[in-house]
Protein backbone atom coordinates (compact mmCIF):
# COMPACT_ATOMS: atom_id res chain seq x y z
CA UNK A 1 0.00 0.00 0.00
CA UNK A 2 1.01 3.84 -0.81
CA UNK A 3 1.43 5.76 2.66
CA UNK A 4 -0.59 8.36 0.60
CA UNK A 5 -3.79 6.00 -0.22
CA UNK A 6 -3.59 5.94 3.94
CA UNK A 7 -3.27 9.51 4.44
CA UNK A 8 -4.43 11.80 2.70
CA UNK A 9 -2.70 15.43 3.84
CA UNK A 10 1.12 14.48 3.65
CA UNK A 11 3.46 16.27 1.59
CA UNK A 12 3.49 15.00 -1.77
CA UNK A 13 7.17 13.55 -1.32
CA UNK A 14 5.99 11.09 0.87
CA UNK A 15 2.73 9.97 -0.90
CA UNK A 16 4.53 7.66 -3.15
CA UNK A 17 6.50 5.58 0.30
CA UNK A 18 4.79 2.34 0.21
CA UNK A 19 4.45 0.25 3.06
CA UNK A 20 3.75 -3.32 4.87
CA UNK A 21 1.90 -3.33 7.68
CA UNK A 22 1.11 -1.10 10.30
CA UNK A 23 2.85 -1.97 13.95
CA UNK A 24 1.64 -0.57 17.40
CA UNK A 25 5.16 -3.03 19.11
CA UNK A 26 8.74 -1.75 18.01
CA UNK A 27 9.09 -5.70 18.55
CA UNK A 28 7.22 -6.51 15.67
CA UNK A 29 8.55 -4.06 13.24
CA UNK A 30 9.85 -5.45 9.95
CA UNK A 31 10.73 -4.11 6.78
CA UNK A 32 8.97 -1.22 5.01
CA UNK A 33 5.93 -1.18 8.43
CA UNK A 34 4.62 1.49 10.06
CA UNK A 35 5.33 2.05 13.77
CA UNK A 36 2.96 4.18 15.65
CA UNK A 37 4.58 5.74 18.59
CA UNK A 38 1.59 6.09 21.49
CA UNK A 39 2.20 7.25 24.34
CA UNK A 40 0.23 5.74 27.29
CA UNK A 41 0.26 6.03 31.05
CA UNK A 42 3.35 3.93 31.88
CA UNK A 43 5.50 3.46 28.55
CA UNK A 44 6.18 6.11 26.41
CA UNK A 45 6.14 5.12 22.61
CA UNK A 46 8.44 7.38 21.80
CA UNK A 47 11.72 5.21 23.74
CA UNK A 48 10.98 2.66 21.38
CA UNK A 49 11.31 4.34 17.73
CA UNK A 50 14.99 3.67 17.04
CA UNK A 51 13.97 -0.15 17.83
CA UNK A 52 11.40 0.27 15.53
CA UNK A 53 13.98 1.89 13.16
CA UNK A 54 16.20 -1.05 14.00
CA UNK A 55 13.82 -3.48 13.23
CA UNK A 56 13.20 -2.10 9.73
CA UNK A 57 10.34 0.39 10.13
CA UNK A 58 11.04 3.05 7.85
CA UNK A 59 7.73 5.59 8.98
CA UNK A 60 7.23 6.38 12.35
CA UNK A 61 4.02 8.24 13.45
CA UNK A 62 4.25 9.85 16.66
CA UNK A 63 2.03 12.49 18.52
CA UNK A 64 5.61 14.49 19.30
CA UNK A 65 8.26 16.09 17.00
CA UNK A 66 11.08 13.14 16.43
CA UNK A 67 14.50 13.25 14.12
CA UNK A 68 16.77 10.36 13.58
CA UNK A 69 18.48 10.50 11.03
CA UNK A 70 16.14 10.63 7.82
CA UNK A 71 13.38 9.94 9.72
CA UNK A 72 10.80 12.69 10.76
CA UNK A 73 7.34 13.29 12.03
CA UNK A 74 5.04 15.45 13.88
CA UNK A 75 1.51 15.09 14.36
CA UNK A 76 -0.32 17.33 16.69
CA UNK A 77 -3.58 15.69 16.56
CA UNK A 78 -2.45 12.55 16.80
CA UNK A 79 -5.72 10.44 18.46
CA UNK A 80 -8.27 12.17 15.50
CA UNK A 81 -5.52 11.21 13.49
CA UNK A 82 -5.48 7.31 14.15
CA UNK A 83 -9.05 7.33 14.71
CA UNK A 84 -9.37 8.10 10.84
CA UNK A 85 -7.03 5.11 10.07
CA UNK A 86 -8.77 2.43 12.14
CA UNK A 87 -12.07 3.14 10.29
CA UNK A 88 -10.91 3.57 6.79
Amino acid sequence: MLLGELIKNIKPAYKSIKFNNIRFNSKDCKTNDIFFSIQGNKLKGNNYIKDAIKNGSKIIISNQYYRFNRYEWQNLNFKLFLSNIVFK
